[in-house]
């Protein structure tokens, strides 16, 4: 076989598993107790990693019950798990130009920045309708969450007009919106990075498989290369 030939060979090959291997869009990657990879639907996973975000979000979408905004931000902070005890609520934008405000459903003269359907700024926003696919109006997909609630997810942030109110995100419609803070909603815990890269969790640095398959193609690439100039076939420069 020719040089020519068995280089497209080479590549055709590559680009059909790097398809097969790469995801899609945002991906929420497994990860045990101890920070060690694991299928994101295996019993043993208890965080789950986005690729996208680079933050780490509890498995359990309701660890600790519906509670005002106040005790939820007092108890992610205070929440430790796995050796790591940086947890917080996720964050939202404000104001959070992606939003579609064409939903409003309280008035033009309501002076929220950031409220309606679609908000894609914030970490609960991004999750629900770009890692987890979910459309405004409906929710299908939990992807590997326990125990998410088609209810009302309190975030981090204060609503800047009035601190007494705070940021909400609605996972039964996906809409996102403030509400006094003393009501109670359920929250979910979320960490930045990886807790598979050091610190408390145990983890190791063991490439993803897309990583490893890159590396096998690499070397088999240098192996062909080796060859044919061995053969005479590779011209050297």
């Amino acid at each position: 076989m020719k040089l020519k030939t068995r280089v497209a060979a080479l590549l055709s090959t590559t680009a059909a598993c790097l398809l097969l291997a790469a995801p899609s869009h945002a991906t929420l990657l497994g990860r045990d107790i101890a920070g060690q990879a694991v299928a994101a639907s295996d019993d043993s996973a208890v965080f789950l990693y986005d690729t996208t975000l680079n933050i780490t979000w509890l498995r359990d979408a309701n660890r600790n019950g519906a509670q005002s905004w106040a005790d939820a931000n007092a108890w992610a902070s205070g929440f430790s798990l796995g050796g790591f005890d940086d947890w917080r609520l996720p964050t939202t934008l404000q104001p959070d130009a992606s939003c579609d405000q064409q939903g409003r459903i309280i008035g033009p003269s309501f002076p929220l920045q950031g409220f309606g359907f679609n908000c894609t700024g914030g970490e609960m926003g991004h999750l629900w309708y770009i890692t987890l696919g979910n459309s405004a109006g409906f929710m299908s997909n939990v992807g590997d969450f326990v125990d998410m609630q088609f209810d009302n997810y309190w975030t981090a942030t204060a609503y800047a007009p009035n601190p007494a109110d705070a940021w909400y995100f609605a996972t039964y419609n996906g809409i996102q919106m403030t509400s006094a803070a003393t009501n109670e909603f359920v929250a979910m815990a979320v960490r930045a990075g990886d807790v598979m890269v050091g610190g408390g969790g145990g983890g190791n640095n063991a490439p993803e498989p897309q990583s490893a398959l890159l590396v096998l193609l690499a070397l088999a690439g240098l192996g062909l290369a080796q060859r044919e100039r061995r053969s005479g076939n590779f011209p050297i420069v």
